[in-house]
């Protein structure tokens, strides 16, 4: 069979690639195992972050301000500050949220933006700005 129209052969091309697309897929990467626990103190034991993660408030009498820390595994954290306080507390969508990347040294977290302008420090459960 001779092709001549430019057109024809694209498609033919195409129809070949999709097809041993099908044939052959791609293998996924290997993803990291998620774990789930029902028990805080199972969770506290086999992974140390938990207790640093969760959500973080100003104290009374000071301008309303929340965090959101949240663990990322082999104690890297995202810290998100939250002007207003923390959702449902005061802070509402379109006010201000800073991401703040965070990593454990020793017994504390030590986080900064990209920027490096905003730092905070978090430890023995305080979060400190």
């Amino acid at each position: 069979m001779k092709i001549t129209n430019s057109l024809t052969k694209q498609f033919l091309a195409t129809v070949c690639v999709c097809t041993l697309l099908a044939l052959f897929p791609a293998k996924a990467a290997p993803t990291a195992e998620q774990k789930t626990w029902t028990d805080p103190a199972v969770a506290l034991r086999e992974d140390p972050d938990f207790a640093i993660q969760g959500e973080y408030r100003s104290a009374e009498g000071v301008p309303p301000h929340g965090a959101q820390v949240v663990a990322l595994g082999s104690g890297k954290f995202d810290v998100y500050l939250l002007q207003g306080g923390l959702p449902g507390a005061g802070w509402e969508p379109g006010q201000l949220r800073t991401l703040l990347k965070g990593e454990k040294k020793g017994d504390a977290v030590e986080c900064s933006d990209d920027l490096g302008k905003t730092s905070a420090n978090i430890t023995n459960g305080q979060l400190s700005v």
